[in-house]
């Protein structure tokens, strides 16, 4: 009887043991699990149920929140870089069949989320100058005709200046919010832009010599090819000379859906290429050309100054697309520059995220 009591706390004994030591085996198998999935959840890897992906050297790839992004137009980078494989001397390439419009205009882009990001694109582009052409000076040859073949000689070598000043201007603003997809290098988006766009073009000329009823002038026609006129005193004429000129100057407010995608060929780094598609309202104002008129008539020299309206006011509206055909009515802004092709196409941006 002793023996069979002992045996029983023996077994007893051992069935604790073996119970208690599994009993923390699961536990420490539990703390672990908890552990590990609270580093996960904890970890920064792990944005938005979007794992970040990282290079080989640990750097994360993809855009995170906070980030700002700048890009620029991709076309040069693209044109030069088949040059330089083929025939590095000889660097000139036929245009690629993307929008050329957008080269001179930069987009900026704030990351909300790694999902959503505000962005802006703006173009700011003026040129301004003057050409300046010499021509005789008329009085002073006019005053040389009543001396001598010297004075002549001598007064032909007299020069004023026709001065032509030009000032042109092309500004665009686009607002908007963009979405992402995608959980690796390769992303697609999609948005909406607000966009406004003003141009305009102005001319104004000076002239050396004024017209006179005694003696004949010289002016120049034409500033680009330097051409000249002559304004005579003694046949019946009617000359009319540019004092100034306004170009179509132009307004253009749109709203402007996109969708895109972006490949990111390096950590923080992409090539995006992207297509869009909006409701544009257009104003162009009309041409006006104040000029000079000198008329030899029937009743004597008259000179007076005229202004003339070249065309009429236009109002567009209506659905386009990125670069199409007409390039006065486009959500990009170009200023009377030529398309690369008649149809419609994307844009190519490079992208640095910081």
């Amino acid at each position: 009887m002793k023996k069979i009591t002992t045996l029983i706390l023996f077994l007893g004994l051992n069935f604790n043991c073996i119970y208690s030591t599994n009993k923390i085996t699961e536990s420490d198998s539990i703390t672990k699990r908890n552990s590990l999935l609270s580093r996960i959840i904890n970890s920064n890897d792990l944005v938005n149920d979007t794992f970040l992906i990282r290079s080989k050297k640990g750097k994360i790839i993809l855009p995170e929140k906070n980030d700002f992004a700048l890009g620029f137009n991709a076309i040069p980078m693209i044109q030069l870089l088949p040059s330089l494989i083929t025939d590095p001397k000889n660097r000139t390439v036929e245009p690629i069949q993307f929008t050329n419009n957008i080269n001179n205009q930069v987009c900026g882009k704030y990351f909300l989320n790694n999902r959503t990001a505000l962005r802006v694109r703006l173009g700011i582009n003026t040129i301004g100058g003057s050409i300046i052409n010499k021509v005789q000076d008329a009085q002073a040859m006019y005053k040389a005709t009543f001396g001598t073949n010297d004075d002549i000689e001598a007064a032909s070598l007299i020069k004023v200046e026709d001065k032509l000043k030009f000032h042109k201007n092309n500004v665009f603003v686009s607002l908007g919010l963009e979405k992402r997809k995608g959980q690796n290098r390769l992303q697609g988006y999609y948005g909406v832009d607000l966009n406004i766009g003003q141009y305009n073009s102005t001319e104004r000329i000076t002239y050396g010599n004024a017209f006179s009823d005694q003696y004949p002038i010289e002016f120049t026609n034409n500033f680009y090819t330097l051409e000249t006129k002559i304004a005579n005193n003694i046949n019946f004429s009617r000359v009319t000379r540019n004092l100034a000129s306004k170009s179509r100057s132009g307004l253009k407010i749109g709203v402007r859906s996109f969708i895109g995608i972006e490949y990111f060929v390096s950590p923080k780094i992409s090539l995006s290429a992207e297509y869009g598609f909006g409701y544009l309202f257009s104003i162009r104002n009309s041409s006006n050309i104040e000029r000079e008129v000198y008329n030899n008539g029937q009743n004597g020299i008259d000179v007076f100054i005229e202004n003339v309206n070249v065309d009429s006011k236009e109002f567009t509206n209506g659905f386009v697309v990125d670069n199409n055909s007409n390039q006065n009515f486009t959500l990009l802004n170009s200023n009377n520059s030529p398309a690369l092709s008649n149809t419609n196409n994307g844009a190519l941006t490079v992208i640095f995220h910081f």
